[in-house]
């Protein structure tokens, strides 16, 4: 069984994501990352949680432990299941370390993060080598995830952390951030690139209602949403949707072969390629935003779950 969950990176849906993933109990939790921008989202975690400890450390610490519940189903204990805690996974020298599922060989490989890079990433010290453009889009993204009052790829972070509470693996399933970054710079026409740096600039004034409403115009015709865009650009719509489309779907096909449930999180707009690239193989679910955004469908969707 295949179960996509469609997600934005500036909408607030960590718990929606962490409900799904307790309820389900999926045997491995795919995610739509690579291990540089697992790395990028982990970072600025830590470190953010280690600087508001840092600001409270005269203030008593008090551990409570609570029972979880989850759409009325107890999953486990912890005091800390809506605040993943790193600080206290890290070792002596302040670095942090977790097992990842490599999706084609099955093995399950380490993924270890230095203090010391933790703390270049997080005051912006390794981003020197990124096209300004970039750079932008992130901010970008970063306003308007602010303005819902989370962090860009929270999402994420909270279909990790779910998986690690239930001692599940985790398999990321993108490509290399830095190939396709290459590949845009060096097939992306003059013209092309012009239309990209004015669609960032309109995208400095957008706000959150500009942003939901491309959502609801993308969902409700996917197929000429995608022919617009793809006329306007041909080589991000090959980089950024086809041929990661087809990367993860062959990841997550991969992932079924060797266990019965693989719960894939990725953005809303790769599900529909990946799902009828799924579909030439095996069957699968999706669950959109539009489903995450209401309360008594979700709820419904969960209960049908138990």
């Amino acid at each position: 069984m295949i179960t996509l969950i469609g997600v934005g990176h500036v909408f607030r849906l960590a718990e929606e994501i962490r409900d799904f993933i307790f309820t389900t109990n999926p045997d491995v939790v795919a995610i739509e990352l690579d291990r540089q921008k697992l790395a990028h989202l982990l970072c600025k975690k830590v470190m953010r949680q280690l600087q508001s400890k840092e600001e409270k450390r005269s203030e008593e610490r008090i551990s409570i432990e609570i029972t979880v519940t989850v759409a009325g189903k107890k999953v486990g204990q912890s005091g800390k299941i809506m605040n993943f805690d790193y600080t206290t996974l890290l070792n002596d020298k302040g670095d942090v370390s977790f097992e990842i599922l490599n999706p084609k060989s099955f093995k399950t490989e380490g993924f270890y993060l230095r203090r010391r890079d933790m703390e270049e990433i997080f005051f912006q010290k390794k981003k020197r080598g990124i096209p300004f453009k970039y750079k932008l889009v992130e901010a970008i993204q970063n306003r308007l995830a602010r303005e819902n009052q989370v962090e860009a790829g929270d999402e994420m972070l909270a279909a990790f952390e779910s998986a690690f509470y239930l001692n599940r693996k985790v398999a990321l399933i993108d490509m290399d951030t830095r190939e396709i970054l290459m590949r845009i710079h060096q097939n992306m026409s003059l013209k092309e690139n012009v239309r990209f740096l004015f669609s960032i600039l309109a995208g400095m004034i957008k706000t959150k209602k500009d942003v939901t409403d491309e959502l609801f115009k993308y969902e409700s015709d996917y197929s000429t949403y995608m022919s617009e865009f793809e006329k306007k650009f041909p080589v991000l719509k090959r980089e950024l949707i086809d041929n990661r489309n087809k990367h993860m779907a062959e990841n997550i096909l991969n992932l079924a072969k060797e266990y019965n449930h693989v719960l894939a999180v990725v953005g809303e707009g790769h599900i529909e390629g990946i799902k009828e690239l799924l579909l030439k193989t095996i069957p699968s679910e999706a669950l959109r935003i539009k489903h995450l955004f209401d309360f008594e469908e979700f709820r419904k969707l969960l209960g049908e779950r138990k």
